[in-house]
Parts: C-alpha cells; sequence; structure tokens
C-alpha cells in the first residue's frame, strides 16, 4: 500500500482510539447520568455544553481549526502559531466573561447562579483544549492526543461515580468531574508541548491578522454547523421545557457513535488532503477513501437504526425512554453530516473556505425557518427532522462543489439508492411494530451494495498489519 493510504491509515487508528476509547466510556456513563439527573437537569448540562460552543465559535472565530491548518505548514514558525491562538483566545475571554456576567446578572436562562460559573470554565477549559489538540495534530503528535483523551475521560469517569454516585451531588457533582477532566486533558497535552515557551515568543501582528482573517469563514462554517446541530436544543427547550430538551439530549446520545466514526476519520483525512492535494492521483485518493467512508457510514447506520429501541431500554433510565424515537431521524442526519464533513476537508485543503461558510449560512437559516415551522406542531420530532434537512443541505451544496472544482466521477444512483434505503428504515423502525423483518432487508441491501469497498477496506487493513509485522 502507498504511504499516503498508510498515513492516512495511522492517523487514523490514532484518532479513533482517542475517539472511540473516550466516546465509549462516556457512552457507558449515561446510565450512571440518566439515573442520578433528572431530565431537566440534563437539558440544562445540555444547554451550558452547546452555549459554550457557541461562544467559542463566534468570539474566537474557532481558532483552533485554524492553528491545526498553520500547524501543518513547513514554512510557519509553528510555536508562533500556537502563541498567536492562544492570544485570540485570551482576548475572546474577556469578551465571553463580561456576556456571561450580564446573563448571570439578568438571569437569562431562569437558573441558578453557579451556573453561569461552570459555564465559563467549561468555555475556558472547551477552548483552550481544542487549541492545544489542533497544535499536536498539526505537529504530529497525534499519539498525544490519544493519551490525553484517555487520561481525561478516565478522571472524569472516577470523580462522576464518586460525585454522584457515592456523594449524591447531583449536576454540581457532573460539572466537577467536568471540569476536572478537562484538566487533566490539557496539563497531558502542555507537557507534550515542551517546544514552547509564550513568554519568549513576540507577537506576530502580521501572522496574527492572517489567521484571524483566515478563521472568518471557518468560524462561519462552524458556526452554521451549530445551528444546524444546536441551535434545536434551545427551541425545544423554550417550546417544551428542559425536561424534553433533556430527552432530546439523550437522544442524541446514540447517533454519536456514526458522529464519532465521522470525525475521527475526517480529522485524519483533513492531513491527508493537504498533503495529496498536488498528487496526480489524488482525484483517484479522494474518490477511494469518499466510498469507503460511505459504505462505513451507511452500513453503521443501518445497524443503529434496526437496534436503537433496544439500546435505549438496556441503557437509559425508564423517563428517557421515549428517547428512541428521535434517534433514528438523528443518526441519518449524523451520516449527512459525515458526508458533508468529508467534504468540507477536501474544500478546507484548497483553501476554499467561501463554499463552507455558504453552504453552512444556508443550512443554518433553513434549520431556524423549519424549526419555528415544525417544533411548536411536531415538538422534538420537528426538531430532528429540521436537523435532517439541515445536514443533507450542507452535504450536497459541497459534494456538488468539489465533484465539480476536481471532475470527480462518481455514481449518484448508487447513493441515492442507499440513503432512500436508509429513510425507509427509519419510517419503519417508527411503526408500532418496528418492521424489524423490513429493516433486516434494507440492512443487507446496503450491505450488498457497498460489499465492494468494505472488501477493499478489509484488504487495506491486512496488507498494513503484515507490512508492519514483516517491518
Amino acid at each position: 500500500m502507498s504511504n499516503k493510504y498508510n498515513y492516512l491509515f495511522k492517523n487514523t487508528i490514532f484518532l479513533t482510539i482517542a475517539s472511540v476509547g473516550t466516546s465509549l466510556i462516556s457512552f457507558l456513563l449515561l446510565p450512571l447520568y440518566t439515573a442520578a439527573l433528572k431530565t431537566s437537569e440534563f437539558g440544562i448540562i445540555e444547554i451550558i455544553d452547546i452555549s459554550a460552543m457557541l461562544m467559542f465559535y463566534v468570539f474566537s472565530l474557532d481558532i483552533s481549526d485554524v492553528v491545526g491548518r498553520f500547524s501543518l505548514d513547513d514554512k510557519l514558525n509553528k510555536p508562533q502559531v500556537l502563541k498567536t491562538g492562544i492570544n485570540v483566545l485570551l482576548k475572546s475571554g474577556i469578551i465571553v466573561a463580561f456576556i456571561i456576567a450580564s446573563f448571570c446578572a439578568l438571569n437569562v436562562f431562569k437558573w441558578k447562579r453557579i451556573y453561569y460559573l461552570y459555564l465559563f470554565i467549561h468555555y475556558l477549559l472547551y477552548s483552550l483544549g481544542l487549541v492545544l489538540a489542533q497544535y499536536l495534530r498539526g505537529t504530529d503528535k497525534v499519539k498525544t492526543i490519544t493519551v490525553a483523551s484517555l487520561v481525561s475521560i478516565i478522571v472524569k469517569s472516577v470523580l462522576a461515580v464518586v460525585f454522584l454516585v457515592l456523594l449524591n451531588f447531583g449536576i454540581d457533582g457532573y460539572f466537577y468531574s467536568l471540569i476536572l477532566g478537562s484538566f487533566a486533558l490539557i496539563i497531558v497535552y502542555c507537557t507534550a508541548i515542551n517546544d514552547f515557551n509564550p513568554f519568549r515568543i513576540k507577537t506576530d501582528k502580521a501572522l496574527e491578522k492572517e489567521m484571524v482573517h483566515y478563521s472568518v469563514p471557518i468560524a462561519v462554517n462552524a458556526l452554521g454547523w451549530w445551528v444546524a446541530q444546536g441551535v434545536d436544543k434551545y427551541f425545544v427547550s423554550f417550546y417544551n421545557g428542559y425536561s424534553l430538551n433533556g430527552i432530546y439530549s439523550v437522544a442524541f446520545k446514540f447517533p454519536s457513535i456514526i458522529t464519532i466514526l465521522c470525525n475521527v476519520f475526517n480529522q485524519a483525512f483533513g492531513m491527508s488532503a493537504v498533503k495529496e492535494l498536488d498528487s496526480e492521483d489524488r482525484n483517484e485518493f479522494y474518490y477511494n477513501t469518499y466510498k469507503t467512508l460511505n459504505a462505513v457510514l451507511c452500513i453503521s447506520a443501518s445497524v443503529l437504526i434496526i437496534t436503537n429501541v433496544f439500546f435505549t431500554k438496556v441503557f437509559f433510565d425508564e423517563a428517557y425512554f421515549t428517547a428512541w424515537k428521535y434517534s433514528s431521524w438523528l443518526i441519518l442526519s449524523a451520516v449527512f453530516a459525515g458526508f458533508g464533513g468529508y467534504f468540507g476537508g477536501i474544500c478546507d485543503a484548497l483553501k476554499k473556505n467561501k463554499i463552507l461558510a455558504i453552504s453552512t449560512v444556508v443550512s443554518a437559516v433553513l434549520n431556524i425557518i423549519l424549526d419555528f415551522i415544525l417544533i411548536p406542531r411536531y415538538n422534538a420530532y420537528g426538531a430532528a427532522i429540521s436537523t435532517v434537512v439541515s445536514m443533507y443541505i450542507i452535504f450536497i451544496i459541497r459534494y456538488s462543489y468539489v465533484c465539480k472544482k476536481l471532475s470527480i466521477k462518481t455514481n449518484p444512483l448508487g447513493e441515492y439508492l442507499v440513503l432512500f434505503a436508509l429513510l425507509a428504515q427509519v419510517i419503519c423502525n417508527g411503526q408500532s411494530s418496528h418492521l424489524y423483518f423490513v429493516q433486516g432487508a434494507i440492512l443487507v441491501f446496503i450491505t450488498a451494495i457497498n460489499f465492494k469497498w468494505i472488501k477493499g477496506l478489509l484488504l487495506n487493513i491486512n496488507s498494513i498489519i503484515k507490512g508492519r509485522k514483516n517491518g
């Protein structure tokens, strides 16, 4: 196998261990959380989480992705890139502190004052963690990201048991474990960045201007993703209360398995997309990786849809059981989000950030319009359907642009047959009997269509394993 696929596979493996390991443990903690926290408390936790992300995208201009992209450029001073990213974070932190203090004074969210402090601390640690992780990724220290992620989730898990089960601290205990787990993550990151001393590095105003300018369309793109996947929770909370938002948020956890696969692959692919941009066979490389991703995601989604009622009943507290009604739709949206992220990686490699921004802005506006129309009438069902539509819009705009720009030949008929089959399976799953026989037939159909690509993936993995043993 060529070095380009080997490089992609190596980074995918390390990022998979980091993301899948931490997310699997987080998923296994869900029964603990749903048993220890009321649905309304879980709804508040989700609002704090998505609010921290919103402020990061708006006020720091998603500077972490810019740090990651610029760190891949061997012509730049990499510690200087990190210093610039941290400077942007410090400036944005002052603005965020003022806004959260104002929200606290007015009690905008109608919750305890201490929750606003949790929001601010979560924002700071979340932002710094993202910047450091992207810098490590850009400097080929992916192993450190894996170690740090596992250390962080272990600390968080142990403390969650202590604070939620043994000490019964409730929602406060959840945030204690979250904050301390984030501290552990950052400590491990910092120990690996031994070539960085911010006090000895002068601020490069020209570089900061370039990075901020580059970050604007990226931030718009990230904000659009946030709107498409996060704004629903504000609407559900407003129209139906924190309790239903808690149930809807749990419904998001099951499709997160798809999201993890996508994020891991797309992070690794983003590095490869830049490196292969000038190669003669780049179109073949892009097409092959897309078809493989398509096969893996669609088969995984079909399996998750057919098992979602069972696992929701087994893993979650009875108060959260109705989450299964929404999770099938959200699984489908996660597939579209994965495809959109893949083609977004190619756009980023081409430095065509405007198409990223355009696709997400169009999607975000449509999502908000659909939320206004559907959520008052159909509650969380409306939120789930609007998410599916908005994720599809992001995917199709980027897909069309990249295929036209690079003259990549595709097979849209076969791809749409699979997507329509997944949609049919979602509808079957929503029936009272769940029509498991029909769902099983759909799973077989999707697997058969994608058999070529799954077989190729397994053969490639096997060749890499043999090559490493021989080496």
